[in-house]
């Protein structure tokens, strides 16, 4: 039997990468040691999972563990071996850096400011969203999802905008739309309460045969009312942007084009007939 939980439709969001990092203490000695605390977070989309969930996935800022060398203390640099004779370090996690040997693992290049602690290694915020095993992915294709995408999220899980569909119809759920979700795959209302009653049946069946009405979000109408404003009659390439960045298919944006030149032309026709009109009553028999 079908258990899933039955709630209200996910808002539309953008993807927000970001990190809350604690402050560190500073000891007696004067030395700041990088001590990641329970309060320490990394949130993607507002509510992906905690850092402190992940004891070995750190964010945290540079400039928060700079150590000032003691006299007659030898200090090795854990990237290049040689004995640092600077008197300000990089100190983290009980390993020393000279500044300039603090870099990414991947890029290499020299990590300043905000960086990413992952399984001993050290990541710029690019490259550390950027690799595949690190970064969030979405629940139902499984791929990346980048900082630009568009997201939609139900509870613990995160989907891609054209991701957010009925795992029955394939249909694209909206803004305000009830659903039902189990173990990251949704389904629509409908298909929900068919498995939930044993009838999925005939009703199925006349499901597939009929056709399905698109349904568009508040959001999804803005983002192509606002290309329509710019270009009522955009090219194959920006169609297909367009129904990129609204989760909809080439096709469906296509139409809805069509329909809103369509709309537009009876608009401006009613209004030159409503025009000369109104200058024949003026004039007179």
């Amino acid at each position: 039997p079908f258990i899933g939980d039955y709630l209200s439709s996910a808002s539309l969001s953008t993807s927000d990468y970001g990190s809350d990092c604690s402050t560190l203490p500073i000891d007696r000695s004067g030395n700041r040691e990088f001590s990641p605390s329970d309060d320490s977070s990394m949130y993607v989309s507002s509510i992906l999972r905690l850092a402190s969930e992940v004891p070995t996935d750190y964010a945290f800022n540079t400039d928060e563990n700079i150590a000032m060398k003691h006299e007659n203390v030898i200090v090795i640099c854990t990237q290049c071996q040689q004995q640092i004779q600077d008197k300000f370090f990089l100190s983290v996690d009980g390993r020393h850096w000279h500044e300039n040997c603090f870099q990414c693992t991947t890029c290499e290049n020299p990590l300043s400011s905000k960086c990413f602690y992952k399984d001993m290694k050290f990541y710029c915020k690019t490259c550390y969203f950027s690799c595949r095993e690190f970064g969030p992915k979405c629940a139902s294709c499984e791929r990346l999802i980048q900082s630009t995408d568009w997201v939609r999220r139900a509870r613990n899980y995160v989907y891609h905008l054209a991701c957010f569909a009925c795992n029955q119809c394939k249909r694209q759920l909206s803004t305000g739309e009830e659903y039902a979700l189990q173990e990251g795959n949704l389904l629509c209302k409908q298909h929900f309460l068919e498995l939930v009653e044993g009838d999925s049946g005939v009703s199925s069946q006349k499901a597939k045969t009929k056709r399905v009405r698109t349904t568009f979000a508040d959001d999804q109408l803005s983002v192509l009312q606002t290309y329509f404003n710019r270009d009522s009659n955009p090219d194959g390439a920006d169609l297909e942007k367009i129904a990129t960045m609204t989760g909809l298919s080439k096709r469906v944006t296509q139409v809805w084009f069509q329909n809103s030149r369509a709309r537009q032309k009876k608009w401006h026709q009613k209004s030159e007939g409503d025009n000369e009109d109104s200058q024949r009553s003026s004039v007179g028999p």
